[in-house]
């Protein structure tokens, strides 16, 4: 067996085919090792077998399942090797006509590198040269064997010993393979019986009910009987051991299925080996496990049962305490939303409230100013009025006497105008005791802002 690994590395373009990124992949082939490389321009390698190359593209099998096609303009160079078929094609050209062992040798050559059909014609060219070649035959069962062909392998073998009766290698290969293929050993062993012969196949039932063989070893056994009404008897005892192993091969199934807790399955094994082997002794015990496998399959389906009922519970169970928990939850969200609406309510209120004593107190503030600027009023009232009395008595006695009896004055006093509330005064005249004032002092006054004239009685 030869290897050989397919090396694919950053391929066309920069880009990667088919997803084959950096591959290495080892394959082993029967034998054929790598023939042809393929130089990529991003530097990686395909090896594999060229099938077909064209002008603009190059198809190679690196597998028996696994083909590329690559591009002509993707390839730098591409090396072609020898391969193991092409040398043995060189090799076939070198024998001469009639060498049998030329073509034994070129045929040993090709099953040591896996070219089995290529070994297998030369086996056969070499014995068609040299027909009584044990060894030939021998590597031929060989190569039969090694490809699975084991009907084959047995003839060759056969073919081989008896050519050869003495040579331990042919028998040993024969035995070893007759060993493991019983149903070919039963079938060479067959060829040497004749249709006639009752005790050859009586004998060849035995073997195959020592094999295992129960169908052959049934076949066999009816031959005998019609071959020979004599063998009734024997053959009848053959077919009851024939029968009490099948019963018992099916008993043991059964069995192990039973211990294994398959029990439904059990009882059905154990229920075909007494509906099928009435007469088997093994019938009475297939009976007994049958009536405790049936037990057993009841105590499972009422375990299972119970089991089915308690997790139902339990679920009711974890039902109703979901729903339990579910009311208390929509009880305590219906209390906080309670609470939340009471809170905003007095958050409302607390807000009014507040609202409501500011306004108290911004009443009583201004009541408290009022309060103030009307005792400053009346402290200025009384003070205009005594600065008004005194000043009036000042120019009535303090000035000299007009012609007309009226005392002129130039006094200024910021004081608002009555027309315009303008302030600064200039007093001009003053009157006391003028007709209809009533005993009060009646001063005219003119107004700088607006030239306005007005009368104030003090």
């Amino acid at each position: 067996m030869n290897s050989y690994a397919v090396r694919v590395s950053k391929i066309i373009d920069g880009k990667v085919l088919t997803k084959l990124i950096l591959v290495l992949i080892i394959v082993l082939i029967s034998g054929k090792p790598c023939a042809d490389i393929l130089h990529l321009k991003t530097g990686g390698t395909i090896d594999g077998r060229i099938i077909e190359e064209t002008d603009t593209y190059v198809r190679i099998k690196t597998d028996p399942e696994i083909e590329f096609t690559v591009e002509k303009n993707k390839i730098e160079s591409v090396e072609k090797k020898e391969t193991e078929e092409d040398i043995y094609l060189q090799k076939v050209k070198e024998i001469k006509e009639g060498d049998a062992k030329g073509h034994y040798e070129l045929g040993i050559y090709c099953k040591g590198r896996g070219l089995y059909e290529y070994a297998k014609k030369e086996f056969l060219e070499s014995l068609n040269f040299d027909p009584n070649n044990a060894i030939v035959y021998n590597q031929l069962g060989l190569l039969y064997l090694q490809t699975k062909d084991i009907h084959n392998a047995v003839l060759s073998f056969q073919s081989a010993l008896n050519l050869g009766p003495n040579n331990e290698e042919i028998q040993a290969n024969l035995q070893s393979v007759l060993q493991t293929y019983p149903s070919e050993d039963y079938l060479i062993r067959k060829t040497n019986v004749t249709d006639s012969d009752a005790e050859g196949h009586y004998q060849l039932g035995i073997f195959c009910l020592s094999k295992g063989l129960n169908d052959a070893a049934k076949y066999e056994f009816n031959k005998v009987l019609s071959i020979d009404k004599a063998y009734k008897e024997k053959v009848e005892g053959q077919l009851g051991v024939l029968y009490e192993n099948e019963a018992a091969k099916a008993y043991n199934k059964a069995l192990i299925l039973m211990n294994t807790r398959s029990y439904k399955e059990a009882n059905q094994g154990f229920k075909d080996v007494i509906k099928i082997y009435p007469n088997s002794k093994i019938v009475a015990w297939a009976e007994k496990q049958n009536s405790q496998c049936e037990k057993l399959i009841k105590e499972e389906e009422e375990r299972k049962k119970r089991e089915a009922d308690k997790k139902k519970a339990e679920q009711e169970g974890m039902l109703y305490a979901l729903m339990k928990d579910a009311e208390r939850l929509e009880s305590k969200i219906s209390d906080l939303q309670s609470s939340i609406q009471y809170y905003k309510q007095r958050i409302t209120d607390r807000g009014v409230n507040l609202k409501i004593r500011h306004v108290k107190d911004d009443i009583e503030n201004k009541k408290r100013s009022l309060s103030q600027m009307e005792i400053e009023l009346q402290s200025l009232k009384k003070q205009m009025e005594k600065e008004s009395i005194t000043s009036v008595e000042q120019k009535i006695y303090g000035g000299r006497e007009s012609e007309t009896g009226n005392e002129t004055y130039e006094l200024e006093e910021n004081v608002r105008c009555s027309f315009c509330r303008g302030t600064g005064w200039y007093y001009t005249d003053v009157y006391n005791n003028m007709p209809g004032s009533s005993g009060y002092t009646r001063i005219q006054k003119t107004c700088e802002v607006c030239n306005g004239t007005g009368w104030i009685e003090r």
